[in-house]
């Protein structure tokens, strides 16, 4: 509901905003109008897991959709609209994935994707053991016993809300007000990002800093655990809302025009709210690729 009325009000704000210029094709970024551009990362790479018995995902092929229209857009799982822009500002409504899901479901079409930000994996393919084992933490500290096979499946929902975009020089604040408008959890998440991207002969570097912000219900589904998952009331887990600090670093090395050299390094720091659950072994998610890109 909250989210239905703010973007009523958006989109009567959106008729005083000034639309932005077209895209000039002579800059060597500049993406054209109504193109599909598909690419593939081929190489070596790894996602840690912090969910307790659950394997490091490993990364090994990185397919990559975008297209860009006069007001729609796709870039990999997350689809957007343009309701204004100027040269500098830009306002959309979002959908994307909710990607918390992925360290449940090794097959996931999320981990596939680096960026922010899915389809659901078969009982078989979950990384859940059936036997209880103890859980410790960072300091070696034995927790609750827990049986994962006894806890609900956590499943992918959809986010919609809007996404604000301002950019100025090679400094971009990108921020994001997402609900959950499949009613999994009924969550809400909100992100704000810094990034300063660099440009030399054929490198292109991106170094970017952001916090994430997630509501109780959100955090409580994936990361909780109910009364009627366990034994004893007092091993059930119910948390706060929470903030995850995000830091990235793209690199990229044109070799020609189908060609890339990629590396990509992201770090986040776990909310306590999160660490703290007794099926989080540790408070920290390190994923890094490093490869090939063919861009068709």
């Amino acid at each position: 509901m909250r989210v239905g009325l703010l973007l009523l009000v958006l989109l009567w704000t959106a008729q005083s905003m000034a639309a932005a210029p077209n895209c000039d094709k002579a800059t060597t970024d500049c993406v054209e109008v109504g193109q599909w551009q598909l690419a593939v990362s081929i190489g070596a790479g790894v996602r840690t897991n912090p969910i307790m018995d659950n394997k490091d995902i490993p990364l090994v092929v990185l397919p990559e959709i975008a297209y860009n229209g006069q007001r729609f857009f796709i870039q990999n799982l997350d689809f957007g609209y343009i309701l204004a822009e100027t040269d500098r500002q830009q306002l959309s409504l979002l959908l994307t994935p909710s990607y918390e899901q992925v360290y449940f479901h090794r097959w996931s079409p999320g981990n596939f994707i680096l960026d922010s930000h899915a389809l659901l994996a078969t009982s078989n393919e979950l990384q859940y053991k059936n036997t209880v084992a103890p859980n410790r933490n960072n300091f070696g500290e034995s927790r609750t016993a827990i049986d994962m096979s006894q806890l609900h499946k956590r499943r992918m929902a959809a986010l919609g809300g809007v996404e604000y975009t301002v950019t100025w020089s090679d400094w971009t604040v990108q921020a994001h007000w997402l609900e959950d408008v499949s009613k999994v959890h009924q969550g809400t998440e909100l992100r704000v990002a810094l990034a300063r991207h660099f440009r030399y002969q054929r490198h292109r570097v991106s170094a970017s800093l952001g916090a994430n912000w997630q509501s109780a219900d959100l955090i409580n589904y994936y990361y909780g655990i109910r009364t009627d998952e366990v034994a004893f009331a007092d091993h059930a887990y119910y948390a706060d809302a929470g903030v995850s600090a995000i830091a990235r670093l793209d690199w990229r090395y044109l070799l020609n025009e189908h060609w890339s050299l990629r590396f990509t390094g992201i770090y986040r720091h776990l909310a306590e709210e999160i660490s703290r659950s007794p099926i989080v072994t540790d408070d920290e998610v390190v994923t890094v690729f490093v490869g090939g890109v063919y861009h068709f």
